[in-house]
Parts: structure tokens; sequence; C-alpha cells
């Protein structure tokens, strides 16, 4: 816990901050213990603590003039947490509030202080030289003891830990300070954002210019100077998206998304006066002609239309391989056919062209005649052959 710098400007006037003109609840006033007596309607609580509170007894109740620790001890405390985070600059002790019996003439006179800007963790003011800072208490039971602080501090929770007392642990108290309400800085030196939102007309920023309840009217951010985003749906009170930007009801017709910043796809359906898509982006009533899907992104004209082209594409490519399979297989029979022609025509002319005499023609007997052979086993389907006159008996 740093403090702040001395001088007027921090709290250019200090206040009551636990029971002036803006009073802190009584929840908001807390201690180490109470004490409890017999009687069942007795009450010593911490709400009984406020500056120049009155003793009440009567045969159905009795109400301390102050708050009473169950235990006198130097380890009670009495706490006060304020509505936002304030500059303390001074504490104003009262002993408890006399009544008939000199045994109520309880007061502490002397006390430590601790602070803390987020009520967990405390930090004690300490002298210069490091010991604990101790202030006077009280010599009679109503005077207000005011000790001012060195410097102003800033916190959130402010404790008073007695260390002696007389007769019994009880005190009345005030803290003495003021909050920078719409400025924030070490001096209050700078203004809160303009869109910051209050609460029971608290401090509208910390001490980083950050909003503490969030922001007014359309805006969101750490600092309230983003506008929502414009496809939010409008909101009857409040701000159309949180401090996120994240929109809160929704989306304006046709669009979707956390920040409403997607159309709806094209092919969506119509809707007279909503919106034509879910927040997914999903068609609410389903797609225009020649569209399917969840979004109607696929055509189904566009779908037949290519399964038939490619088909047809297939048909035409696997009938020219059987047309060209079926040429070439005619063309190697023709060409087969042909050359067997030929060998036989030129076995015969060279048959009847040489007639030198039988070892001539046995050369070419059927017997001996390859070609016959190959193109036929069967001798006697070689007859038109053996038939030809070669000149012999």
């Amino acid at each position: 816990m740093c403090l702040i710098g001395r001088g007027n400007s921090t709290c250019p006037e200090s206040k009551y901050l636990v029971s002036g003109t803006r009073p802190i609840p009584d929840e908001y006033l807390t201690a180490s213990s109470e004490y409890h007596p017999e009687k069942l309607f007795d009450d010593h609580s911490p709400r009984r603590s406020r500056l120049d509170t009155k003793e009440v007894a009567s045969v159905e109740k009795f109400l301390c003039g102050g708050w009473a620790a169950q235990n006198n001890d130097d380890k009670q405390w009495i706490q006060a947490r304020f509505l936002e985070l304030n500059y303390i600059t001074g504490i104003v002790t009262q002993g408890r509030a006399f009544y008939y019996d000199i045994r109520h003439h309880q007061r502490v006179t002397s006390y430590q202080i601790h602070f803390s800007e987020d009520c967990v963790n405390f930090v004690t003011l300490t002298k210069t030289n490091g010991e604990n800072e101790t202030f006077p208490g009280n010599t009679d039971q109503d005077s207000h003891v005011t000790n001012m602080l060195p410097s102003p501090i800033r916190a959130l929770c402010v404790r008073i830990q007695p260390i002696t007392w007389v007769l019994h642990v009880t005190l009345r108290f005030d803290v003495l300070g003021c909050s920078c309400e719409d400025r924030y800085g070490s001096q209050c030196e700078h203004i809160c954002p303009t869109n910051c939102a209050s609460v029971n007309n608290g401090t509208r920023c910390d001490d980083q210019g950050v909003c503490v309840d969030g922001c007014f009217g359309d805006f969101f951010g750490r600092q309230c100077n983003n506008p929502c985003p414009t496809n939010c749906a409008a909101r009857a009170n409040g701000s159309r998206c949180d401090q996120k930007g994240v929109c809160i009801n929704g989306c304006v017709n046709d669009h979707f998304g956390t920040q409403c910043s997607n159309p709806c796809p094209t092919n969506c359906a119509p809707r007279a006066g909503e919106s034509r898509c879910s927040n997914p982006g999903t068609c609410t009533l389903g797609c225009i002609t020649g569209y399917t899907g969840d979004r109607c992104a696929s055509s189904i004209e566009g779908f037949v239309s290519e399964e038939s082209g490619t088909g047809f594409k297939s048909g035409m490519i696997a009938s020219l391989i059987v047309n060209v399979v079926a040429i070439v297989i005619i063309v190697v029979m023709i060409c087969l056919l042909w050359k067997k022609r030929l060998t036989s025509k030129d076995i015969v002319n060279r048959s009847i062209s040489d007639r030198s005499g039988p070892s001539a023609l046995n050369e070419y007997s059927i017997e001996t005649c390859s070609v016959y052979s190959t193109l036929d086993n069967q001798r006697e389907k070689a007859e038109p052959y053996a038939s030809i006159n070669f000149g012999h008996a």
C-alpha cells in the first residue's frame, strides 16, 4: 500500500464516509467479535458503532451505545467498507455512550489503523522508521477525538485495532476522507470516461479509468469507448450489448453471430417481418427453389447437370475405346488373311513355273510343303493343289 502525496488537492473537503451524506449500509460494518450477554435482545454489534449513536435501554431490549468486542485483547478490530475506493484523511473516535452505570464508562485509549484496496490484503500505517503508528484515543465518553493521517491513503476498507482501553473494548467512530467522484488518478487529475455508468451515485471509474459499474447506453469496453455493433437488436432498457461487445437481445433481421456481423445466406427463403436465418446461420424456413442444405449453399440444378455431363463424357470415352479396339482387331485379321493368301499363291506359282524334273517337283510336293502343313494338317483338304497336272504319269 503506497501513500498518496500530501496536500489538499486530493481531498478539497474531507467528509464523514461512514455516516455522512452517503452513509454505508449496516452490513458494511464488521468486527472480529461482538459481546453476547445473557439477555437475548441485547445488541452490541458493529452497527452500533456509528459516531454519536445513543444507548437505548428498555424492558424489552437493550441497544449498546457503541460496538463492544467479546474479548478484551489487542487482537480485536472493527472495520468499515466503503461504496467505492476513497481517499482516507483521518479517523474520529468516541467512547461508549453514557447511561447510568459507571461500568459503562468504556472507551478505547489508543489504536492502530489498517488499510486495504480490496478488503482482503491489509497494510498497517507505519512511522517513517517502520514501526506501527499508534494513535491516541478517548479520555471521556462523548468527545470527538480526531487523528489526521500524514498523507491521504486510497482504500476500500479501513480497520481500527484497539491497543489499550478502559474497562472494555468499546467505541464509536467515523472515517474522514473523500472520493474522486467522476475523476481518477493519484491526484484526481483525470475525468472518468463519458460513457461510464454509476450505481448509487458512486464513483464511475477506478484509479486506472476503468468503468466500475459497466457502461451507459450502447457502449462497451473497459472504458466504454466502443459503440455496440450496428446490427445488435434494440432493447427497451439498457445497452444492446454486454461489456465484451456481444449482442444481448439478438440481431436485427437477416443477420447472425455474437456481434451480428454476418448476413444471412443469400439463398435462404424469405420470412415476412422476421430474420431469414437463426443465430448459427441456419435458414429458418428452408431455401429458395433450386437450393438445399442448412445454409442453402448447394444448387440442386447444378448438381444434376454436372452429373449428367460427367456421364455423357464417360460414355463417349468408353464408346471411343471400344470402336478403336474393334478397328484394330479387324485390321489385324485382314492383314493375317492377306498374308496367308499371298503365301499360298506364291507356292502355286512357283510349282507351276518350275518343271525341271521330279527332284524339283518333289521339293514342292504336298508332303514337303510346310505352308500347307501350317494352314491345315489334314492333307485331304489340299486336294485342289494335288489335282494339278505337272506332266508326270
